[in-house]
């Protein structure tokens, strides 16, 4: 009989439902620093960057819950900040428009 690949806690499972701040990591490099408001289903559906065809297999997802949506756009623009991702250009949360993913070398 398989073995389940994944075990998820019912603490983490109905944290999934709730606002979160992503952070993609391809190595050290900071690539995308995103903000879900209804958790898990911003990275689930149609996302225009971090998606199934240009996360990489070692890449990372880090994931940050937070109480509301406001504590992540907060969280978000702390992160930004600290980190400067590759893929957005709104250093410090300023409402920038972000880089087109797909003219990258990593688009497939």
């Amino acid at each position: 009989m398989k073995s389940p690949d994944l075990v998820v806690p019912g603490c983490h499972f109905t944290a999934m439902f709730q606002p979160f701040v992503y952070h993609w990591l391809r190595g050290e490099e900071s690539l995308y620093i995103g903000v879900s408001e209804f958790g898990w289903q911003r990275l689930l559906s149609k996302h225009k960057w971090v998606n199934r065809v240009n996360v990489m297999p070692d890449d990372k997802i880090m994931v940050y819950y937070c109480d509301t949506k406001a504590a992540a756009l907060t969280l978000e623009a702390e992160l930004i900040a600290r980190h400067e991702p590759k893929y957005v250009c709104n250093k410090g949360g300023k409402l920038e428009r972000k880089v087109d993913f797909r003219h990258s070398p990593f688009y497939r």
